[in-house]
Formats: structure tokens, C-alpha cells, sequence
């Protein structure tokens, strides 16, 4: 028969094994003590108010789209709402690089104008909302 064993989850709380040095008090006696971080409410406000901004700009097209998120990225450390580390952490994203690349190449593709025969060619000039959404879609159904 199998004895099943259970994880004491409490154990590590229980039995902090942290060295103490010159004195000193444990890490987990001092976190304790600490009382819980209140943030100041102009942070959210602010927080609120940038994103608010940033999107309303995006939408007029007016200023390029890094300018506006790097804009808004300084906001934010300038005003010690996030710290260095958390303002650069998302650049080590493998997922963000590989975005920030597509749109390097669909730039490119935009300003050299080398796909515009093509999708004259796939798209046509569609003469109803119908026939338009029916070019669309059955190429990328077909994908």
C-alpha cells in the first residue's frame, strides 16, 4: 500500500533557517514590523492621465507610436511610479523583440510600396461592403 505524503507548506514560516548576523533580525521578523506600502494617491491619477493621453494621441496618428510609449515610459520613471529595472524589464521580452522587428518590416514594406501591386491584384476594387469583406476573408480562411 502507498503511503501518500503531504508538503508541510508552513514549514519554511515556521522554521526560518535565515542566518543572522552582528545581531541582527531575521528578514522575515522585519517584514512583519513593516507596515503594508500605501500608495500616494496622485499615482493612480497620474497613472490614469498618461494612459488617457497616450491613447488619445495614438489615435490622431500625429506623433510616431514609439515617441508616444517611450514619452509615457519616462512619465512613469520620472515620477518614481516604477523604478529602472521595471521600466527596461519588458525590452529582455523575446515576444515584444520579435513585434518590435514585424513592425521594422511592415514599415518598410509600407514606404516602399512593395506590396501595394499585389493586393491590387488580391483585392481589387470591391464595388459593396459585401464583396470587400468577401475579398478579405477567404484569403485569410484560406491561411
Amino acid at each position: 500500500m502507498m503511503k501518500i505524503i503531504e508538503y508541510d507548506y508552513d514549514y519554511e514560516r515556521r522554521y526560518d533557517h535565515t542566518p543572522v548576523l552582528f545581531g541582527s533580525r531575521s528578514l522575515q521578523e522585519t517584514q512583519d514590523e513593516q507596515e503594508p506600502h500605501v500608495v500616494p494617491t496622485w499615482e493612480p491619477i497620474l497613472t490614469v492621465i498618461t494612459v488617457v493621453l497616450m491613447f488619445a494621441v495614438l489615435m490622431t496618428d500625429k506623433i510616431a507610436t514609439e515617441s508616444v510609449m517611450l514619452t509615457a515610459l519616462a512619465v512613469f520613471y520620472l515620477s518614481n511610479i516604477i523604478d529602472i529595472k521595471e521600466a527596461l524589464s519588458g525590452f529582455s521580452s523575446q515576444g515584444l523583440l520579435t513585434v518590435l522587428i514585424l513592425f521594422v518590416v511592415a514599415e518598410g514594406l509600407n514606404k516602399t510600396g512593395a506590396l501595394n501591386w499585389y493586393v491590387g491584384k488580391l483585392f481589387g476594387r470591391p464595388k459593396t461592403l459585401a464583396g470587400a469583406q468577401a475579398r478579405l476573408m477567404i484569403p485569410i480562411a484560406a491561411l
